[in-house]
């Protein structure tokens, strides 16, 4: 994926002849084993607004997630990586590992473009597996847009990239919009691909390739495409006329379609090994998250990863040296409704430390000693009544606001208002997460919100509760969550 979700630039016709592969390892390149180095880290161990316990580069830009994969005990995230803040230069896939999703050690870069190679304008995103005992990578070049391969057979440590592309040109007869981020799985004796994608005529689509070896790969057809009414002068993915960063995987007896473009939406519904077809949709995160990929857990539950953007002017990221989170792991599952479930992975509970509750009874005594110290906490809401909350600043500065409107079944996130069903006796549990300058809300296990909160005097939060709406709040729970790192740059 390349540029800003909403102002990429259209897709290139690619050019040139297509590589042969003659071998496993077969004239492949070593890459660069340098990784991203930090600029000025105690400016950023002391930037208040930097998240402590969400994934990021030591500095610099963070993207798309990539590849994550659980091989032999660790938990690997790769992530698009640009060395400046304002992610000006060519996209490398920078590489995390972790024993439990949380505590991250960074390792060397694992791709970055090759000069004169058809990656040489950046290594875009795309995804990992596993071929016995070797690590495949697949991933987009950019400009143009061909899939490439590399692999790994000491641990996903080290990785050479093949005689790529592997597959240099869209489809015969497709009025291409975009062509990348491949997600490849194995079914039965046979690999499958998807790559996202959009026709100018069409709409969006996602297109499925299959192949016997990993190397020979044959266009099966539009693995699911709707129809949609064409743009005067369509532009891609910021009309939706493209998808990208499509995700594709089974769930709970159904499969899953995720796409990005014009934001996060899933599908839900069936596949027969080469169509899909939606029976439920919608959208996957109601903020500022974006380009979500999925793995499976050490125990085979879906977990969902997402880029979190930035909301700040650009001098202001330049200034402070990076760019970018990951989310938090999220679960997702099937609910006995039909419809998806996302809910914090239970991981993250292990961060919990300095548990506060208290009921409506107890609320106007809560609210008048509680702090989030540190930007840095989370808190739990449990209501059955409209309500409205605000966290302030030390200095009454608003950080963020949080709400529910019974009467027409509408949350308040920040800026965004969406529909929430609520749960059993009309409770509404909406936990959150805050994180310097990062903020993950979910509601019911239903839906999640992402926000971004850049407070000019940061400090100690308060929760502000209007006295007429606290009889609606049943429970209120608070707790410290520990930093994943002592200085910010989790490592």
């Amino acid at each position: 994926m390349i540029g800003r979700p909403f102002g990429r630039r259209r897709f290139l016709s690619s050019a040139g002849a297509a590589a042969v592969f003659s071998g496993p390892q077969a004239a492949a390149e070593p890459l660069r084993d340098t990784g991203p180095a930090p600029a000025s880290p105690g400016r950023l161990a002391a930037d208040p607004l930097r998240p402590q316990y969400h994934l990021l580069p030591p500095a610099n830009y963070l993207g798309d997630p990539n590849g994550p994969i659980y091989v032999d005990g660790e938990y690997h995230l790769f992530h698009q990586y640009i060395d400046t803040p304002a992610g000006i230069g060519p996209r490398q896939w920078a590489h995390a590992v972790s024993s439990d999703m949380l505590h991250w050690r960074h390792l060397p870069l694992a791709l970055s473009p090759t000069p004169g190679g058809p990656d040489q304008k950046g290594a875009m995103t795309g995804c990992t597996v596993m071929n016995g005992d070797t690590a495949v990578i697949f991933y987009t070049s950019a400009s143009p847009e061909t899939q490439c391969m590399a692999t790994s057979r000491d641990g996903l440590r080290t990785w050479r990239k093949l005689p790529n592309p592997v597959i240099e040109t869209p489809p015969l007869g497709l009025k291409a919009t975009g062509f990348r981020d491949p997600v490849v799985w194995r079914e039965g004796n046979v690999w499958k691909m998807t790559i996202g994608s959009g026709d100018d005529a069409v709409g969006p689509a996602v297109l499925l390739y299959q192949s016997d070896d990993l190397l020979n790969w044959t266009y099966v057809g539009p693995l699911y495409q709707p129809k949609v009414a064409p743009f005067a002068t369509p532009i891609g993915v910021a009309d939706g006329m493209m998808w990208e960063c499509p995700d594709f995987f089974a769930l709970d007896g159904k499969h899953v379609l995720l796409t990005s473009g014009r934001g996060t939406r899933y599908m839900i519904g069936s596949y027969d090994g080469r169509r899909f077809e939606p029976e439920r949709s919608g959208l996957l995160d109601f903020g500022t998250s974006y380009a979500p990929r999925s793995m499976l857990d050490a125990h085979g539950n879906r977990i969902l990863w997402a880029w979190i953007l930035e909301r700040r002017p650009q001098a202001d990221i330049v200034d402070a040296g990076w760019s970018g989170a990951m989310s938090l792991p999220r679960q997702l599952n099937i609910g006995a409704d039909g419809d998806l479930v996302t809910r914090p992975a239970p991981v993250i509970d292990s961060l919990r430390t300095g548990h506060r509750s208290a009921t409506t009874e107890g609320l106007a005594q809560a609210l008048a000693e509680w702090r989030i110290d540190d930007l840095c906490g989370e808190l739990v809401v449990q209501a059955r009544n409209s309500f409205s909350m605000q966290l302030l600043t030390s200095g009454g500065e608003r950080y963020a606001d949080f709400g529910y409107d019974v009467d027409h079944d509408q949350l308040g996130i920040g800026p965004y208002r969406p529909t929430l069903k609520p749960g059993a006796n009309s409770l509404v549990t909406l936990r959150i997460f805050i994180d310097g300058s990062v903020i993950e809300a979910y509601a019911n296990d239903r839906l999640c919100v992402t926000l971004r909160s850049y407070p000019k005097q940061p400090g100690p939060l308060t929760i502000a509760i209007a006295e007429r709406d606290r009889a609606a709040i049943m429970r209120l729970d608070l707790w410290q969550l520990a930093p994943i790192s002592a200085d910010r740059l989790t490592t």
